[in-house]
């Protein structure tokens, strides 16, 4: 079995890990010497259908995290020597084989401060990180790691995290396509009331559909008035409707009000 250890103080995205309890192979960590509202917790298990804890465990420091998982925890990404910072118009994701195979394994379009999946002229892209993971793996380099690409697909960067939020939750919850926004400003400083908006209006993410719209960062909702949020799909035209209509019935008020 596979343990995810996330400390949430100092990860921005935290939350995806438990996304990935929908696989019963997964366990998730999280080090919280502060607590951790349990709503919040209820909501994302929710979206995945499981219990209220199962395999998720909730301690205060590391060391206790590291022998729960005994272990097993997930594979480290490639060496952090490898990365180097930049951003780019598209990233794509690759696994590096023990064996030294290259596995690209989705490309998705930047944006000022989301992303969209799938991204167009995904050939061009693939190309273009399979060489960069060749290179890597000349260089002793094995694991996940992102690469993002310009406009005429040449290398930029290379994140050797790669814990894209979007992508992560795309995969945990089973859909075809996304598009993200970090920052979408709400007409409210409660994540309740951004949830229960999100749900009354039909938007939230509907697990039978495969389709809808998941809120993260819910926590920093009252001290930043912004949220982040993954509109998924069946197509990116689904994704791109049921993230254009959270917006607006997240921001409604707001620009009202102003």
């Amino acid at each position: 079995m596979t343990t995810f250890v996330a400390h949430p103080e100092r990860e921005t995205r935290w939350e995806h890990l438990l996304l990935g309890l929908r696989d019963p192979q997964v366990r998730v960590a999280l080090v919280t010497p502060e607590p951790i509202e349990p709503a919040i917790l209820a909501y994302y298990l929710e979206l995945v259908g499981v219990g209220p804890w199962g395999r998720l465990a909730l301690l205060e420091r590391t060391d206790e995290a590291r022998r729960f998982a005994a272990g097993d925890e997930a594979p480290a990404a490639i060496d952090a020597r490898f990365a180097h910072p930049g951003t780019g118009a598209a990233t794509v994701h690759v696994q590096l084989h023990e064996d030294g195979r290259v596995q690209v394994l989705a490309a998705q379009q930047r944006l000022a401060t989301g992303a969209r999946y799938p991204a167009p002229a995904t050939d061009a892209l693939f190309r273009a990180a399979a060489r960069v993971g060749a290179r890597l793996v000349a260089d002793g380099a094995s694991g996940r790691f992102a690469v993002d690409l310009d406009a005429d697909g040449e290398p930029v960067g290379i994140d050797p995290g790669a814990a894209n939020h979007a992508y992560a939750t795309l995969l945990a919850l089973r859909a075809n396509a996304f598009r993200a926004d970090e920052s979408v400003p709400v007409h409210t400083r409660s994540w309740r009331e951004v949830v229960q908006t999100l749900r009354d209006t039909g938007v939230a993410w509907n697990p039978l559909a495969r389709a809808g719209v998941v809120a993260f960062g819910l926590d920093d909702v009252a001290r930043t008035g912004r949220v982040g949020l993954v509109a998924l799909g069946n197509a990116r035209t689904e994704a791109e409707e049921r993230f254009t209509s959270a917006v607006e019935c997240l921001t409604h008020s707001a620009l009202v009000a102003a």
